[in-house]
């Protein structure tokens, strides 16, 4: 008997450990969210056929090789390159690997050997009042990390818009926007 009620306890435990280590994803700092944002965010510089500078922008690695970004940032643009903040290294924009024209998103293809991913989270689960941090490179100034909240959740047509009252000033445009568990 004191056998088995060892047993149950230790799986009980156990149980308990896997499912609270799976399932609860736990709040971070807003300092430890802007250092890991800040290594996956990029400025983006589109130019025109001439070489000529056409529009500034922000972006954040979602996978090895791929940035999401605003599809206005790279619009009517000839060639561009992508910069991580604090960092001298340009790296050419090698290609579109998806575009939603609907909804002003891009997928681009550029190889930064070692570039970490931010996580993608699930919009479902946002709700009102909530906190929230926006990355980007406002006129060109690099790493900027604001914060704010959600400040209303609206329906339109079939998709639901997050409103928020962090500022996003030309050039963070495509910069990533992150909840307090980064």
């Amino acid at each position: 008997m004191e056998r088995n009620k060892k047993l149950f306890w230790h799986c009980l435990c156990l149980a308990l450990f896997l499912f609270c280590g799976i399932t609860t994803a736990h709040a971070q700092s807003p300092q430890q969210i802007a250092k890991k944002a800040l290594t996956s965010t990029v400025l983006l510089v589109m130019e025109d056929a001439n070489g000529q500078p056409l529009s500034l922008g922000s972006g954040f690695f979602i996978r090895s090789g791929q940035v999401a970004t605003n599809l206005h940032v790279v619009k009517g643009a000839s060639r561009g390159y992508a910069k991580l903040v604090s960092q001298k290294t340009k790296y050419d924009i090698e290609g579109i690997t998806a575009v939603d024209v609907e909804r002003d998103l891009v997928i681009l293809k550029i190889s930064v050997p070692g570039a970490k991913a931010i996580s993608l989270g699930d919009s479902g689960t946002v709700q009102v009042g909530a906190p929230i941090y926006a990355v980007g490179n406002p006129r060109g100034l690099e790493g900027t990390f604001s914060q704010g909240i959600i400040s209303s959740i609206r329906k339109v047509g079939t998709d639901k818009i997050l409103q928020l009252t962090a500022p996003i000033s030309p050039g963070s445009s495509g910069g990533p926007v992150l909840n307090d568990k980064g």
